[in-house]
């Protein structure tokens, strides 16, 4: 078990608050990486994914915004 398991393990087990939010807030945060990556690698600014994907720009600042990725 690598250095990060065992502490996200230990972590969990010792703080509730932790362990509630960790996996969703994970989940979230993930998505919103990849979002980026395929973003930019498609040549794509947000404007123009935000068209292509037929929503306005703060509603997709406000999902990128949500799920805490740059």
């Amino acid at each position: 078990m690598s250095d990060l398991k065992k502490y996200l393990t230990n972590r969990k087990a010792i703080d509730k608050d932790f362990d509630d939010g960790y996996d969703e807030g994970y989940q979230a945060f993930k998505f919103g990486v990849l979002l980026k990556e395929a973003r930019k690698n498609a040549g794509l600014t947000q404007d123009e994914l935000a068209l292509k994907c037929i929503l306005k720009k703060a509603l997709f600042l406000a999902l990128k915004t949500t799920n805490n990725a740059s």
